[in-house]
């Protein structure tokens, strides 16, 4: 990570993340860019209201546990002081509240947040939640805005929802420990995976109204995974700012981890590859969300060879003295590789693994707990933590 963080951090960057409520002052966010954007009102209001930090509340894990791993700073309150550093640090993070209340487990409605965060011009939408139907028409009006739009597949064992299902949006899948689609990934078309089982991130512990935040808890689902990749997009895009959010996709796609390109409904176009997205312009690509009509679509109708190099390098003279020379027979040279009907693209090696995981890796292992994709229903989780 130290290597990709050269290149990029994600600054100039701005992450929408949507989701139930936010402790703003744990230590991992010391210092991280992080704006309290919108929160939804109480009851079925239809406005929305200034949020606040909520440092006590129990459900203020999930939201809070997802920022950190987008912008976390590496400090926290382990052993040694250790903490989570983000896949993208110096982003810019805007959170929109869902919860009004995260004393329970109720979440409300997000429409008006996105139609919030489209307004305040974010690059990117980090969604973890699944189950958020009637969203179809903020989703198509992010992406005319030219948002990439980030959501976790679904539960564990169960399908790819909304708005995960929806054309056009990022649905993330899992990675394993043993390198391969997660054996509880949810049924359906995923674009991508990541890292999400005992993802080292932190989570609140105690009561409802008395609890605390906790570095290094560990938490498994489509959740965790979620920011990882919103943050890897946000690395590009701050590398190459002039990328749209459709060049962002392309990029993401055509960059995973593997030899191949290729793609397979439990791991998707593949692993997602920190040093793969940074080492090519993604303003090459087509200006189009390859995502609109599906997977088969995409990998039909954008091949590799649809990269063109937007800043070709200048031939040199030509001597006067070589003029009459024949050129090099071009037709001789072997063909790069291009595309493949390989279909486990998500193979890949130690060395991109390594980059993959730091996140996860970032602190040991000292305590655990347990997170899927939420519902926006219930906010609820496997073990409670949210």
């Amino acid at each position: 990570m130290a290597a990709n963080h050269e290149q990029s951090t994600g600054k100039g960057v701005k992450i929408a993340v949507i989701d139930g409520a936010l402790n703003r002052d744990i230590p991992e966010l010391d210092g991280a860019k992080v704006k309290l954007r919108a929160a939804l009102a109480p009851g079925l209001k239809s406005k929305l209201v200034k949020p606040r930090s909520f440092s006590r509340e129990f459900y203020a894990s999930h939201g809070t546990a997802m920022t950190t791993l987008i912008v976390g700073q590496g400090k926290g309150n382990a052993p040694g002081g250790a903490g989570i550093t983000g896949m993208a640090p110096d982003a810019e993070v805007y959170f929109y509240q869902m919860d009004p209340d995260p004393t329970d487990q109720e979440t409300q409605f997000p429409g008006e947040l996105f139609e919030q965060a489209i307004k305040d011009k974010v690059d990117i939408i980090s969604y973890s939640y699944t189950n958020s139907t009637g969203l179809t028409a903020d989703i198509e009006a992010a992406q005319a805005a030219g948002i990439v739009v980030v959501a976790g597949a679904g539960n564990p064992s169960s399908s790819v929802t909304e708005p995960a299902s929806l054309p056009g949006v990022v649905a993330v899948g899992v990675l394993d420990k043993k390198i391969r689609p997660w054996k509880k990934q949810p049924g359906g078309n995923i674009t991508i995976i990541a890292p999400g089982v005992d993802i080292a991130s932190g989570a609140m512990k105690g009561t409802a109204t008395q609890a605390r935040w906790v570095s290094g808890v560990e938490r498994t689902g489509t959740s965790d995974a979620t920011p990882l990749v919103a943050g890897a997009l946000a690395l590009v895009k701050s590398k190459y700012p002039h990328a749209t959010g459709n060049q962002l996709i392309q990029q993401l796609i055509h960059s995973a981890g593997g030899r191949d390109y290729g793609y397979s409904m439990e791991g998707g176009f593949g692993v997602i590859s920190l040093e793969k997205l940074l080492a090519r312009d993604p303003a090459g690509w087509p200006d189009e969300n390859p995502l609109l009509k599906g997977p088969s679509y995409a990998y039909d109708t954008y091949p590799l060879s649809a990269w063109k190099d937007p800043n070709p390098p200048t031939p040199k003279p030509t001597p006067a003295d070589t003029n009459d020379k024949p050129a090099a027979d071009q037709s001789a040279q072997p063909a790069a590789e291009d595309e493949s009907s390989s279909p486990l693209p998500w193979i890949i090696g130690a060395a991109v693994l390594v980059a993959l995981l730091v996140v996860a890796a970032a602190m040991a292992r000292r305590r655990r707990g347990v997170s899927s994709a939420l519902t926006t229903k219930t906010g609820g989780t496997s073990d409670g933590t949210q």
